[in-house]
């Protein structure tokens, strides 16, 4: 799974081959428990290797308009470049506010958090709930937790605009028509 995502996958792999092997070889010099041992650090640094690269939880984004992008921001905890990861956004409602990309690819150099920015459209005013979530390029698989957080959609409505402008003219009406009825007295 590790090796799906990072730019040079081999010198991670054989590393981790080769810790494997030593567990193994010890387990045959009459010591399960040391091997088992050597097991349990060897699960214990993929898992934390595979935790490192993780979604920063936020809670909450405002948008501003009928379209705007969302910034979203992976960590990349890990001690090589990140590749073969791509970011995808659902909306729960998305006939108020729905993302536009449906699927962006995420590098990130080593130990460096990366943002990306999503665009969204939105239809209609409130909060929205979006899940960000994690996928490998190479299988389409989740990686890691996915991270859920509230758009709250504050755009002006084509309606407010229209009786704003229809005020306008009504006032402008108004005024030109008085003059006329001055002169008709």
């Amino acid at each position: 799974a590790l090796a799906k995502v990072l730019s040079d996958a081999r010198a991670t792999a054989a590393s981790v081959r080769a810790a494997l092997a030593r567990s193994v070889a010890t387990a045959w010099r009459a010591d399960p428990s040391g091997a088992a041992s050597y097991q349990r650090g060897v699960s214990r640094y993929l898992t934390a290797s595979i935790a490192s690269v993780r979604l920063v939880p936020k809670s909450m984004v405002v948008v501003a308009g009928g379209s705007a992008t969302i910034p979203v921001t992976v960590d990349n905890g890990l001690q090589q470049d990140l590749t073969g990861v791509e970011l995808r956004v659902l909306s729960s409602r998305p006939e108020r506010l729905n993302a536009r990309d449906h699927a962006m690819p995420v590098r990130a150099s080593r130990a460096v958090s990366r943002t990306v920015r999503i665009r969204v459209k939105a239809y209609a005013n409130g909060p929205v709930r979006l899940t960000a979530q994690l996928y490998t390029t190479a299988d389409g698989l989740p990686w890691g937790a996915p991270m859920t957080f509230t758009a709250d959609v504050r755009s002006v409505p084509s309606g407010a605009v229209i009786f704003v402008l229809g005020g306008t003219a009504l006032i402008v009406l108004a005024a030109a028509f008085r003059p006329w009825r001055t002169r008709r007295r």
